[in-house]
């Protein structure tokens, strides 16, 4: 196989031009509008791996895939009759100093209560945790939802050998994207301790000690999809109008439903699409590797088609919230015209690079 252009540096290009598409339709959006809008249009068929799950509100997920391919076309027709989401609200919920040892090839479980008045459909969720370890690449974390969301903070490191372990680090997930999070969450530190003594005495170097965690919740006190209320207010403002009121489900394929999404006919991919397969994911204890920085590299390509993943979440020091993406697999998410636009787009920029380069 030749080699091809893929992981971040092919994707996060791709994802960008169907966010200035996306824009174009609705120049009014905002960074989380576009979250929303992707969350609720991403589709994960024929997107092969062993972590899936269903959250809270029904929506398919995984550490390997996110929720699923971008689809451009999907994500036009929603953005047309998008209202812009409540302002964010924050929520943060800190634990007792623990100081709680968690002892080599082990783990301890901890619990939260939340009650947030303010926040009753998440968007992002933070744990900032607290942790000191002799080997920090032995530790993996887990966080689950009051909806049982489990989502992965943290894997198995085996090229991390630092003794700093973790200072009020935030790790974040959006797997519970559009939960209530009123409810008990829970905190699992596993501790695989690469220097235990296997004739049942302890080592001090194997030994990790969580000191303590806060939970940071953002989201909106109010549904942040509002296109209903968008529509209740034209058709209230046409009343005395002859002109009938066109329902909601008819301006977009994606139709939101209590507990579960639901993708019409008007969505589904016009190219053929293959199965996916995420590169080395065999279990979920070993579904990302969080500190690494380009998992994604070796994804399969198998022909000059394209689609786009919208990878799981993105861990950072620096609080970065914007998702990653991988690029694999045939299939186009793209509609005929939208994919000529984009094909036009891209004939111009090598143009003006050849001209660049003869010049």
């Amino acid at each position: 196989m030749p080699p091809c252009h893929t992981g971040t540096s092919a994707s996060a290009p791709l994802a960008a031009g169907i966010c200035a598409l996306v824009l174009e339709a609705n120049p009014g959006l905002t960074w989380r509008d576009m979250q929303h809008i992707v969350v609720q249009t991403a589709r994960p068929a024929n997107l092969h791996a062993r972590d899936w799950k269903t959250n809270g509100i029904g929506r398919n997920v995984s550490h390997s895939f996110g929720y699923g391919l971008l689809d451009a076309n999907a994500m036009i027709d929603l953005a047309k009759h998008w209202v812009t989401v409540p302002s964010q609200k924050l929520c943060e919920v800190r634990s007792q100093p623990i100081d709680k040892l968690v002892p080599a090839k082990s783990y301890i479980e901890m619990s939260l209560k939340v009650s947030c008045e303010n926040v009753k459909f998440l968007e992002h969720i933070q744990a900032k945790v607290t942790l000191t370890a002799t080997r920090r690449g032995d530790i993996h974390v887990y966080l689950t939802s009051p909806s049982g969301t489990r989502s992965t903070l943290l894997a198995q490191r085996p090229m991390d050998n630092s003794r700093s372990g973790f200072q009020n680090w935030p790790f974040m997930t959006v797997h519970s994207w559009g939960e209530n999070p009123s409810g008990d969450w829970r905190l699992e530190i596993h501790n695989e301790g690469r220097y235990y003594i296997a004739n049942g005495l302890q080592s001090i170097f194997g030994r990790a000690f969580l000191k303590e965690w806060t939970l940071v919740l953002y989201g909106t006190s109010v549904n942040p999809d509002r296109r209903q209320l968008k529509a209740n207010q034209w058709s209230t403002s046409h009343t005395n109008s002859d002109t009938p009121s066109v329902p909601l489900s008819t301006s977009s394929p994606v139709q939101d439903f209590p507990n579960r999404l639901v993708v019409s006919e008007k969505s589904v991919t016009k190219a053929p699409v293959v199965n996916i397969k995420h590169n080395n994911i065999e279990d979920e204890d070993n579904s990302e590797n969080i500190l690494a920085d380009s998992q994604t590299k070796n994804m399969y390509n198998h022909n000059e088609d394209w689609s786009i993943l919208v990878h799981g979440t993105r861990h950072s020091k620096n609080n970065d919230m914007i998702p990653t993406g991988a690029v694999s697999g045939s299939g186009c998410a793209l509609s005929d015209p939208v994919f000529k636009r984009c094909i036009g787009w891209f004939i111009c920029a090598f143009a003006v690079k050849a001209l660049l380069q003869n010049s």
